[in-house]
């Protein structure tokens, strides 16, 4: 038996935006994105929020906030080696981003786990 059998595939649409939120943030622009996805940007983005409930913006920085809170939580690497990987080149603005999103600082995010 197949793994995965019996489950439907991936949506391609989920799988772009998985993609996008890996690579940095100048490769991920919503024209790119779109146009990989075989559509305008305003298709794009209206499709992304009917079936995610979020445009895609807001759900790629949370799919990298999500990646950061996973290093956070099992990795010693420096918040600011993190926030870097997640695509935020000020550290300020990724603590920021992170809080607005887990309620919590980065430092205490990671002193919680």
């Amino acid at each position: 038996i197949l793994a995965g059998a019996g489950r439907p595939p991936p949506d391609p649409l989920s799988v772009l935006l998985a993609e996008a939120a890996i690579v940095p943030p100048e490769q991920a622009r919503i024209a790119l994105l779109a146009r990989r996805a075989g559509m305008g940007e305003t298709a794009f983005r209206a499709n992304v929020r009917t079936r995610l409930g979020r445009g895609p913006r807001e759900h790629i920085e949370r799919l990298r906030l999500e990646r950061a809170a996973y290093a956070l939580r099992t990795t010693d690497l420096p918040i600011s080696d993190i926030a870097a990987a997640a695509g935020y080149a000020d550290p300020f603005h990724f603590a920021r981003a992170f809080r607005r999103v887990q309620g919590i600082s980065p430092s205490g995010f990671r002193v919680g786990r």
